[in-house]
């Protein structure tokens, strides 16, 4: 969230911070030739091969942020005051691939996350200890272009305008988010976003910190939607983005009494203040009547497919959305064991109405998933994959599946997926993946935090199935091998 420039120096002198601030950060009246300092090397001229090239997963990248003392403590006590802002401070972003090196300086930096989200160094009230500093890792995400306005040069290879950068929260493995995100792409789900590895340093004043291996996960925004944008893909980038969670409570299930939490999400420093929603318009906020009568009609159509014969639900399917494409997201999704989604827990999905007509599931968030699992859904490696949610209150799922054909469908796309002669989803192509990026990564997991300091192969210790890993184990105490199995059992 960007601070208007009026109010910049109230909350400075709130925090105790200095009232020294970057020029740029209060006005900017030129920045079509970028900020002094700069780097943006060109990749590509299509948006997606700059971004596969940003998100390669076989090479690490190393990313620095970098903060004033007064930016940092201004982070600082930006948590403390609500832990869930979402106000920026100013700080540089670099980060180097591949022999390039993009930096950005006045680049916004926030933290973020949900449960996840904690502050990155020391207690309640502490500023930067420069003499025993207190790291913690955390969630941060940078934004090129929200201190500085749009600009052509303040996006990454023109592609992208931020980046989400997430700690391996409670995966000692390092690899949850990064396999899952990969698998959808590799099995044609254009819509997940990218993700890589990318090392993570901070420095603050004139100290530094190894803040160990992150994931660099892609952004849902207006640019992702514009990356993929042309044949087969979306038609445009003018159309209603939502993201939709439990902000509320309640979920998101795409049912008529879910709409009371519909708008535009407002977050500040008083929690008190801040507006969430279920259905978080994220692109056109300015037209949010018109976003919210095309979500309620799209529900409601999917409502009343309940009671449509097969045949009706299926011309439905084809003429409003790519039908295979949803089948595909959902069989990736449940595969995974991504218990915290649309279909078991009403959470954590984006949808895209595009100007056609048409609308898209976009996947997020997984990493509690390959063999996190909760007690009150079950174990996510032997669950059926035709009842992983519940049978009622999610129209999308049951009109879906309520065609045979979709049906039949959905479960060769699992047995796809699970084929011992195809290099997806197999417990030993998933080895071997999984230790190519261990050996990519294992130099650089030592830290400066109170996190995780090295590899080891077990998931969350606050999952109902503590006895899942990925790289050893049985058909009963190896994830990938438990839900192949699961899997072969369909019919």
């Amino acid at each position: 969230m960007k601070i208007p420039d009026t109010r910049l120096f109230v909350l400075c002198a709130f925090l105790g911070a200095s009232l020294v601030l970057p020029a740029v950060a209060i006005a900017q009246s030129d920045t079509a030739a970028g900020i002094p300092g700069d780097s943006n090397p060109t990749l590509d001229k299509k948006r997606a091969d700059s971004l596969d090239a940003i998100f390669n997963p076989s090479t690490l990248g190393e990313t620095t942020l970098e903060f004033t003392l007064d930016e940092w403590n201004k982070l600082l006590g930006y948590y403390d005051r609500n832990p869930r802002n979402e106000t920026e401070v100013s700080g540089t972003y670099t980060f180097a691939k591949d022999g390039r090196v993009w930096r950005f300086a006045q680049t916004g930096i926030r933290l973020r996350g949900n449960t996840s989200r904690r502050r990155p160094e020391g207690d309640e009230g502490q500023p930067h200890n420069p003499a025993s500093p207190a790291w913690h890792q955390a969630h941060f995400k940078a934004d090129f272009e929200e201190m500085l306005g749009e600009d052509a040069d303040r996006k990454m290879s023109g592609a992208m305008d931020g980046v989400i950068l997430k700690w391996f929260k409670d995966d000692a493995n390092h690899v949850r988010e990064i396999y899952c995100y990969n698998l959808f792409r590799s099995f044609g789900v254009w819509t997940a976003p990218r993700a890589a590895y990318t090392s993570l340093s901070l420095k603050v004043g004139g100290d530094s910190a190894r803040y160990g291996v992150y994931a660099m996960v892609e952004d849902i925004d207006k640019q992702f939607i514009k990356a993929r944008k042309g044949d087969g893909l979306f038609k445009s980038d003018k159309g209603y983005l939502w993201k939709c969670t439990w902000a509320t409570g309640d979920g998101a299930p795409l049912t008529s009494d879910s709409l009371y939490s519909i708008g535009v999400e407002e977050i500040s420093l008083n929690e008190y203040e801040s507006r969430r929603f279920n259905y978080d318009l994220k692109t056109n906020k300015g037209d949010l009547v018109a976003a919210a009568e095309r979500l309620k009609a799209f529900v409601g159509e999917l409502e009343a497919l309940q009671k449509a014969k097969p045949a009706d639900v299926k011309a439905w399917f084809e003429e409003h959305t790519d039908a295979e494409l949803l089948i595909r997201t959902l069989a990736v999704n449940v595969a995974c064991g991504m218990w915290d989604d649309y279909w078991s827990n009403k959470n954590n999905y984006y949808i895209y109405f595009d100007s056609d007509g048409k609308f898209y599931v976009l996947p997020y968030d997984y990493d509690n998933t390959l063999g996190v699992s909760l007690d009150n859904f079950g174990d996510a490696g032997t669950k059926n994959p035709l009842k992983w949610g519940p049978s009622s209150d999610r129209p999308l799922v049951n009109a879906l599946l309520s065609v045979p054909e979709y049906r039949d469908r959905y479960v060769a796309c699992l047995k796809e997926l699970a084929d011992p002669k195809k290099d997806l989803f197999t417990a030993d192509a998933s080895r071997k993946r999984i230790e190519t990026w261990h050996r990519l990564i294992r130099g650089r997991i030592a830290n400066d935090t109170d996190g995780l300091q090295a590899l080891d192969d077990y998931p969350a210790d606050w999952g109902s199935t503590p006895f899942y890993r990925l790289l050893t184990g049985d058909d009963k105490t190896n994830f990938f091998r438990a839900k192949a199995k699961a899997i072969q059992k369909l019919k």
